[in-house]
C-alpha cells in the first residue's frame, strides 16, 4: 500500500490482524511523509493556509445558517429548561443549585453545566428566546471547528473540511443545536477532551491525558454518565497505542481517572452537604440527593428501569406510511379518520393494556423499539445513517488489505479511537429497552464524519488507478444510493420526487466509474454522487429551521413540514392561561409562589408568562412526595403560598412519561377539602372552545400543543388556600 492510494490484494488470506482495519483507514487519505518542504517558509497568511481558513469559513458559514435560520420562531422549545435558566439568572444561589422556580424550592433533575450558560446568556441579553439557543448555537458551531481539526491529524484539509460539513449538515446535530437542551455543551466538551487525550497519546504525555479526563468530568457535570461513555475509546486508545512503557502506561491511566472522578463529583457532594433548608429540593429522586440521582434515576435506572413503555395499537389500520392524523385535524370524539391521514402504526399513551412495542416505520420522538437495528429505524436513520455505507465499504477494503503494520502510528490511533467510539454510543443507543431521543445521536456524529471523510478520501484515492481498483467506489455509491432509498420509503410525499433524483444521479456516477479512461472523468462521476448523497441529510437538517416550532423533543425531520402544514399554519390556540395569568398577577400580595401545581409541566408556562415562582410539589412527573400536606399546611399558615391548580389529567398521562402519576395526591386532598373553589368566570376566559382541542399529539412534544391541551381544559380547578388558616 502506498500513503494517499489503495492496493487490494488478489489472494485474501482467511484471517487479518486487529490493526488492519485501523491501518487502513488511517492512512488512506496521508500526505507521503517525504514530502519535500526544503525552501519553503512558514508565512503566517501563506496561500494554503488561506486556502483552509476560507474554506472552514464556508463550512462554518453552512453550519451558522442551519442552526440560527428562525431560531427565535422555536420559542423557549423544552418546557422544563427555560424557567430554570430565567429562574438560575435570577441570583447566584439559584444559579449554583440549578433551580427551576425564581423562589429556589426545586432544582432540576439533571447537572447544571449546560444551563449555567444558558443562564450567562440570560444574564447577558436579556430572558428571551435568542439568549436561551445562543449557547447551544455556539457550541454547535465550535463542535464543527474541533472535527476539523481532529479529521485533519489523519487526513488532508480537503479531507478534514468534508468532515466538517458532514458534521455542520448531520440532522441529529442541527436538532441539538437548535434546541434547549445540554447535548451540544455535552458533544463540545467531549470533542475538547478528545483533542487532549490524542495528543497526549502521540508522546505518552500524562498532563494532556489528566485535562482530557477533567473534562470528560466537566462532561459528567453536563449530563451526567453519558460523559462516561466516552472512556472507553480515551482511555483504550492511550492504554494501546501511548509511545511508552506498559507500566507508566496505566500508572497514568489511574491517575486520570482519579481525575475524572474529582472533577464528576466536585458540585454533587458540594451540594448534598448543603443542609436541605438552604437549597432546592433535587427533582426526581426520593431522598433529595445529587449523588442518587447521577447514579440512581439518571445513571443506571436510565438503562435497567427506564424501560420502553407497552404502546396500544388504536384506530384503523394504516394504509400509508405518511405522518398523520395531526392533532388538531380530529377533534375529542371524533370517530372516523381520513384515509389520507392516518397514522402508520399510531399509537396510545403508554401503559396502555395489551400494549406492544413501536413499529420501526413510525416516529415517536423517543427512538422506536430497541434491538440491534435500532439505528436504522424511521425514528433514527434520517437523523444520522445516510453515510454509513461509505464506512461500511471502507471496512470491507480494509479486509482486502495487505500485510498489516508492526507498530501503531498516529492513523492507526486515531481510526482505533473512532471506531471504538462509534461502537459504543451506537452499542448504548441501541440495545437498552429505554428512550432514546434522536438528538442523542449528535454524540455520534463526530465518529460518523471522520470515519466517513477517511474512507471516501481513500476511494477517491483508488480513482488514480484503473480495472479493479474502481470497483470499491462502484459498491460504495450503489450501497449509499440503495440506503438512501430505504429511508426514502418512509416518507412518500418525498421519495416520489427524491428517488428518481437519486437514481439518476447514482446511475450516472456509475457508469461514469465504469467507462471513465482517465481519473479526471472518474473523479467527476465520484463527485456528482457525492453531492446527491448530501441532498437528503440538507433536506432534513432545514426541517427544524422550516418548521420552527417549539418542542419538548427536538427532531429534523419532514414530519415537522406536514405538521407545520396541517396544524401549525392554524395558530395559537386559545387557551384559558392568559385569564389565569391575570388572575393570579391582580390577586398577588406577597407569597412566595404565586401559584402551586403538581408537576412541573403545569408550572412552566406560568413562570414564562409572568416570571413569579410556581411550586410544582410533586416534581417533575407530579409523583415525587417533596412535601407532606402538613408540612404544605404549614407553608400555607406562613402566608407562603394561596392559589393551587388542581388538573383532572397529569402529564404522566399526556406526555407519555416513563413513571405514570398517582390519581391521589395528600396536598391536592387536603386543598379540595381546606380551600375554597374559584368560581371559574373570575379567571377562564368563555371564549375556550374545547371541542377543538387535540385527542393525541405527536410524542416529540410540540410545546404549544401540549399547553393547549393542558390550559384549554374546562376541568381545571382553581383553589384559594387563604381561608385555611384563617
Amino acid at each position: 500500500m502506498t500513503q494517499g492510494g489503495l492496493i487490494l490484494r488478489a489472494e485474501v488470506g482467511p484471517f487479518c490482524s486487529p490493526i488492519t482495519i485501523i491501518e487502513w483507514l488511517g492512512r488512506l487519505t496521508m500526505r507521503p511523509a517525504t514530502e519535500d518542504r526544503v525552501g519553503k517558509e512558514a508565512h503566517r497568511f501563506s496561500k494554503p493556509q488561506a486556502w483552509t481558513a476560507l474554506v472552514v469559513g464556508l463550512v462554518l458559514l453552512v453550519a451558522a445558517v442551519l442552526r440560527f435560520w428562525n431560531i427565535a420562531a422555536h420559542g423557549f422549545d423544552n418546557l422544563y429548561y427555560s424557567p430554570a435558566a430565567l429562574s438560575m439568572a435570577s441570583n447566584w444561589h439559584n444559579f449554583w443549585y440549578a433551580a427551576f422556580d425564581p423562589a429556589g424550592f426545586l432544582a432540576i433533575g439533571k447537572p447544571p453545566g449546560a444551563f449555567w450558560m444558558q443562564a450567562l446568556s440570560v444574564r447577558i441579553f436579556g430572558f428571551n428566546s435568542i439568549a436561551i439557543h445562543l449557547p447551544q448555537v455556539i457550541a454547535g458551531l465550535l463542535s464543527v471547528l474541533i472535527v476539523f481539526l481532529l479529521a485533519r491529524r489523519v487526513t488532508s484539509v480537503p479531507g478534514a473540511a468534508f468532515a466538517a460539513f458532514i458534521m455542520a449538515v448531520t440532522p441529529a446535530s442541527v436538532a441539538a443545536d437548535r434546541s434547549n437542551l445540554a447535548d451540544s455543551w455535552l458533544l463540545l466538551i467531549l470533542l475538547g477532551a478528545s483533542i487532549l487525550v490524542l495528543s497526549g497519546s502521540d508522546t505518552g504525555n500524562v498532563k494532556r491525558l489528566a485535562l482530557g479526563a477533567a473534562l470528560v468530568g466537566v462532561g459528567f457535570l453536563t449530563k451526567f454518565m453519558v460523559a462516561f461513555l466516552s472512556i472507553p475509546a480515551l482511555f483504550l486508545t492511550y492504554a494501546i497505542s501511548a509511545p511508552i512503557a506498559l507500566r507508566r502506561r496505566l500508572t497514568h491511566l489511574g491517575f486520570a481517572v482519579v481525575v475524572v472522578t474529582l472533577v464528576s463529583l466536585v458540585w454533587l457532594v458540594a451540594v448534598d452537604l448543603t443542609p436541605c433548608d438552604k437549597r432546592p429540593y433535587i427533582a426526581e429522586t426520593n431522598d433529595n440527593s445529587t449523588l442518587s440521582l447521577a447514579f440512581g434515576f439518571q445513571g443506571v435506572g436510565r438503562i435497567l428501569s427506564r424501560a420502553y413503555p407497552a404502546l396500544e395499537r388504536v384506530g384503523p389500520p394504516p394504509v400509508s406510511r405518511s405522518w398523520g392524523p395531526f392533532p388538531g385535524q380530529e377533534t375529542a370524539g371524533s370517530d372516523r379518520v381520513s384515509r389520507r391521514n392516518r397514522i402508520p402504526g399510531r399509537f396510545a399513551h403508554p401503559g396502555s393494556p395489551g400494549g406492544r412495542g413501536p413499529s420501526s416505520q413510525v416516529i415517536t420522538g423517543h427512538g422506536g423499539a430497541p434491538g440491534l437495528f435500532r439505528l436504522a429505524n424511521r425514528d433514527m436513520a434520517g437523523h444520522i445513517t445516510w453515510f454509513l455505507p461509505v464506512i461500511l465499504v471502507g471496512i470491507i477494503a480494509a479486509i482486502c488489505r495487505s500485510s498489516p503494520a508492526k507498530t501503531w502510528r498516529k492513523p492507526h490511533r486515531d481510526m482505533f479511537f473512532w471506531i471504538i467510539w462509534f461502537l459504543t454510543f451506537a452499542g448504548v443507543f441501541s440495545l437498552p429497552r429505554t428512550f432514546i431521543h434522536p438528538y442523542y445521536l449528535t454524540l455520534l456524529a463526530p465518529a460518523v464524519a471522520v470515519l466517513t471523510a477517511v474512507a471516501a478520501g481513500g476511494l477517491w484515492a483508488a480513482l488514480e488507478r484503473s480495472g479493479r481498483f474502481v470497483i470499491l467506489p462502484v459498491v460504495a455509491v450503489a450501497f449509499t444510493l440503495l440506503w438512501h432509498v430505504r429511508i426514502l420509503d418512509f416518507y412518500p410525499s418525498w421519495a416520489w420526487w427524491l428517488v428518481p433524483l437519486l437514481s439518476v444521479a447514482g446511475l450516472a456516477s456509475v457508469f461514469g466509474l465504469l467507462v471513465a479512461k482517465t481519473p479526471i472523468y472518474r473523479k467527476s462521476a465520484l463527485g456528482l454522487a457525492g453531492a446527491a448523497a448530501f441532498v437528503c441529510p440538507l433536506l432534513w437538517a432545514a426541517t427544524p429551521a422550516l418548521a420552527p416550532v417549539g418542542r419538548m423533543v427536538p427532531i429534523a425531520d419532514p414530519a415537522l413540514l406536514e405538521y407545520w402544514e396541517t396544524v401549525a399554519v392554524q395558530g395559537e390556540r386559545p387557551t384559558h392561561l392568559p385569564d389565569l395569568v391575570s388572575f393570579l398577577r391582580a390577586n398577588h400580595h406577597g407569597e412566595r409562589f404565586i401559584l402551586a401545581v403538581r408537576d412541573i409541566h403545569w408550572a412552566a408556562p406560568v413562570i414564562l408568562k409572568t416570571g413569579e415562582a410556581v411550586m410544582a410539589f410533586g416534581g417533575y412527573h407530579g409523583h415525587k412526595e417533596i412535601l407532606s400536606a402538613e408540612e404544605f399546611a404549614r407553608m400555607v399558615s406562613t402566608g407562603e403560598v394561596r392559589y393551587v391548580l388542581i388538573a383532572p389529567v397529569h402529564m404522566g398521562r399526556i406526555a407519555g412519561a416513563s413513571q405514570q402519576t398517582s390519581a391521589r395526591n395528600g396536598i391536592e386532598e387536603w386543598v379540595k377539602i381546606n380551600g375554597t373553589l374559584v368560581p371559574v368566570e373570575e379567571w377562564q376566559s368563555p371564549d375556550v372552545d374545547t371541542t377543538g382541542t387535540p385527542a393525541t399529539m405527536p410524542m416529540w412534544g410540540p410545546t404549544e400543543m401540549m399547553v393547549s391541551r393542558m390550559y384549554g381544559k374546562p376541568t381545571l380547578e382553581l383553589y384559594d388556600c387563604r381561608t385555611a388558616h384563617e
